[in-house]
């Protein structure tokens, strides 16, 4: 779960799978992705919040060892604004 800026609030555990037993919470979301796939995913997100609709994508990781995982965030038909309390797009 992260907050409206990309930082991390709470990781599932299948994260230390990935990323070890580091805590992550606090650190940016997005300085483990690929840099050839950051900013998009960095805009795709913020598309996100700032509508309050998801969109399924495919982005890689970079690991701590260097290894790539590809990795596919659902998105689709998700909203968020009751995890954001954002306001309606009605107003």
């Amino acid at each position: 779960m992260l907050d409206t800026s990309g930082k991390r609030l709470y990781n599932n555990p299948a994260y230390h799978v990935l990323f070890g037993d580091r805590d992550l919470v606090g650190t940016d979301s997005f300085r483990e992705i690929h840099p050839e796939d950051r900013e998009r995913i960095r805009k795709i997100f913020h598309d996100t919040v700032s509508s309050g609709i998801g969109r399924r994508t495919q982005y890689r990781f970079v690991l701590a060892d260097g290894r790539i995982e590809i990795s596919t965030a659902p998105g689709a038909g998700t909203t968020v604004r009751a995890m954001f309390s954002l306001p309606s797009a009605q107003g």
